[in-house]
């Protein structure tokens, strides 16, 4: 078996990777699709966003509702990181 070694420039991009996921994170969505993107990058689900039955919503209408209407709020933007 043979175990990767990872170089010192390697390290440093894991690292910087790292910095830049964590300030992502902090970034709350602004949109429907920010949440969509948001949910399956750091939560790993795929929330679907189309409906089956006419007289239903979708399970991201559903969670844009209750998300929009808990983060009223003035939120951190992109440009405030």
């Amino acid at each position: 078996m043979v175990i990767p070694v990872i170089s010192e420039l390697d390290s440093a991009v894991l690292v910087r990777a790292a910095h830049i996921y964590r300030q992502l994170r902090r970034i709350l969505p602004i949109t429907r699709a920010d949440l969509k993107n948001y949910i399956k990058v750091f939560l790993g689900i795929d929330v679907p966003d189309k409906k089956i039955c006419p007289e239903h919503n979708s399970p991201l209408d559903y969670l844009w509702h209750c998300y929009s209407a808990d983060f009223s709020s003035p939120r951190v933007t992109r440009d405030e990181i």
